[in-house]
């Protein structure tokens, strides 16, 4: 969704403030460009107040703010349509009833569902979740006793009931995956209130940019994609003063550093429950596919963008999950327990270029094919360390620091900045109206 700029009629004053900081916290759960972002910074009249940042941005605001790419994610739709159906049909009962559970109607939350669905389960003397027609149904004899309608009325709600559990799985598991791909791309964003941004226009002016340059997808090439931290980024970051706050997206030592005990081990807490979630998901995945673990090249029958976006979250959260253990001082555990990186799938069109190229199989894939499955680990049957890892990497020749296998790299080394490039599934085109053009006839799809 697009931000509307805020007109710079008239002296700022505190609306333009809020109004501003009401954009930047709006960004992060968005797709903008950093430019887009940009744009937003430069209405804030203590950040062009600043003339190096001001010279910064207007280097940005140049590139303009026309892309033909979506600037949101895709969203789950919800399943209140579905929710009123079900309370029209059982409207009488849930009138007389005075459970709480009988009075939700919020379609959007999926555990207020689940607590719907599990009262009208109990009302139907079924266990809460998806039950056999063959199996779990009352015996004939028995349903009216337990729900006065008759038999054809209470099979219609029983195949109601199960048709709901499995929308809501699957409404359950899109929400899942939308917090991975913000996760993976932004890093713990979905969580930042107002009240955090509004403590420093600084951090919030940071934290808001260097997500939108983290987002940028990614381009076709057997080089690494551009660092999302530029001298814009660094500007920013020099003065800042919400550490809290920034080390939700820049979990580096320095940022680390300056962080409570009791912050660092909430955030060791957040990054924890994500793992823990991401890897069951990821155990799914692979139980519901055939991928080949030794060249991670992805073939027909893959479900690759579900396995990468949740393999790029896992990463992320396992760099800022080492990096607060590290702050803590914890390294000893460590040792014990360092679940490895999850290699993404590659399409088979990049893998030929990559081989056209005089490529090979990455050292990383070598190492992920070594250890035990990140899920095995979470759960605690199988054990892996960073002794193990940086075996594993030395047997392939990759340093286990510098690449991330042991511990938490974050650069903030600054790059210079480089619009952001137009792209048409990952290739460059000229310009938007080009990109529309291709992607309208085809081209680049992938396939």
């Amino acid at each position: 969704m697009r931000i509307p700029l805020i007109s710079r009629a008239g002296p700022a004053g505190r609306g333009e403030r809020t109004q501003v900081l009401a954009a930047l916290h709006q960004s992060l759960m968005s797709r903008e460009m950093p430019e887009t972002v940009a744009r937003t910074l430069y209405d804030h009249p203590d950040l062009v107040a600043d003339d190096t940042v001001k010279g910064l941005i207007g280097k940005r605001l140049k590139r303009g703010r026309t892309t033909s790419m979506s600037e949101g994610w895709f969203e789950p739709v919800h399943m209140s349509r579905q929710m009123a159906r079900v309370r029209d049909h059982w409207a009488t009962e849930l009138a007389a009833s005075n459970d709480p559970r009988a009075a939700i109607t919020d379609g959007s939350d999926p555990e207020q569902i689940r607590l719907f669905l599990g009262y009208l389960s109990e009302r139907m003397g079924l266990r809460h979740g998806p039950a056999s027609f063959k199996y779990d149904r009352p015996t004939r004899e028995m349903r009216p006793h337990i729900l006065d309608i008759g038999n054809h009325a209470y099979n219609k709600r029983f195949r109601q009931l199960n048709r709901m559990y499995a929308k809501l799985e699957r409404y359950a598991r899109e929400r899942r995956f939308l917090t991975y791909r913000i996760v993976g791309k932004a890093g713990l964003v979905a969580d930042i209130t107002p009240a955090d941004m509004a403590r420093d226009i600084w951090s919030a002016a940071f934290v808001a940019y260097y997500a939108a340059r983290k987002r940028r997808r990614s381009v076709f090439t057997n080089t690494s994609q551009d660092r999302p931290f530029d001298d814009l980024c660094e500007a920013l970051l020099a003065r800042a003063t919400n550490w809290p706050l920034i080390a939700r997206v820049l979990p580096e030592a320095r940022v680390m550093e300056r962080l409570s005990d009791a912050e660092k081990g909430g955030l060791i807490g957040e990054w924890t429950m994500v793992l823990r979630d991401i890897a069951g998901d990821l155990e799914a995945l692979w139980r519901d596919t055939d991928i080949n673990l030794d060249t991670m090249v992805v073939k027909r029958g893959n479900d690759s963008s579900s396995w990468n976006l949740t393999a790029q979250a896992w990463n992320t959260a396992r760099t800022g999950w080492i990096a607060t253990q590290q702050a803590m001082g914890m390294d000893r555990v460590l040792d014990h327990f360092l679940p490895g990186k999850v290699m993404r799938l590659m399409a088979g069109d990049v893998a030929a270029y990559h081989a056209m190229t005089g490529g090979d199989i990455h050292p990383d894939t070598k190492v992920w094919a070594d250890l035990p499955f990140p899920w095995e680990v979470m759960r605690g049957t199988a054990t892996c360390g960073r002794l193990s890892i940086e075996a594993s990497c030395r047997r392939h020749d990759l340093d286990p620091v510098k690449s991330g296998w042991s511990a938490a790299r974050v650069s903030t080394t600054a790059v210079d900045y480089a619009a952001t490039p137009e792209l048409v599934h990952g290739v460059t085109v000229a310009s938007p109206e080009m990109a529309a053009i291709l992607r309208k006839a085809g081209w680049f799809s992938g396939k």
